[in-house]
């Protein structure tokens, strides 16, 4: 335990008198704090979307405006087909893509229940995460503001579904990013 102390007094005597030291102890930590804390950012918005409205109707429309309106998801392009939709989920496009069935309106209107899907790409888990959750939330908030709800059954099944991670696990994402850091 001497042996320990001595060697503490004698670094911190040392560090005391060469001003060089004590300034790269004192200000590159606070510098990588500022870096980081302004250069790293996890949220999550504007993830790129694509939309493949089967419907084309009012209905569909104000879905789709509930979904771009909430700064999470950004519609990118309306696609023709569902083809369209899985190449861009394949190659990195979009990172979430709305399915809209034909005759979701009429569905609707009918109280018969309506699908929906939401195809997310869940190879990085934080913004598949944020994806899943908010899209839940719009759909929540859609079937209210547009007097759904309440009623018995939930008048739109909505069916998110993850891509290559279904269990959003972050060793996934991050191993592969660790291994470019350390090297």
């Amino acid at each position: 335990m001497r042996n320990i102390r001595a060697i503490a007094s004698k670094e911190v005597i040392h560090i005391l008198r060469d001003r060089r030291t004590l300034v790269l102890l004192v200000i590159m930590p606070l510098m990588q704090l500022m870096i980081y804390g302004y250069g790293i950012n996890t949220d999550v918005k504007h993830l790129p979307t694509y939309v493949y409205d089967q419907d084309h109707t009012y209905l569909s429309r104000r879905l789709i405006n509930a979904f771009t309106q909430s700064d999470y998801f950004t519609v990118e392009t309306q696609a023709t087909s569902l083809r369209q939709v899985y190449s861009a989920l394949d190659r990195g496009l979009a990172q979430s893509a709305l399915v809209i069935p034909p005759n979701f309106t009429a569905d609707l209107l009918k109280k018969k229940g309506s699908q929906l899907q939401l195809l997310i790409d869940g190879t990085d888990s934080t913004p598949a995460n944020v994806a899943l959750n908010s899209s839940q939330a719009i759909v929540s908030a859609f079937m209210q503001n547009e007097g759904f709800v309440p009623v018995q059954v939930s008048p739109i099944d909505f069916r998110p579904r993850l891509w290559y991670n279904p269990d959003l696990k972050s060793s996934y994402f991050m191993l592969p990013g660790l291994v470019g850091l350390l090297l």
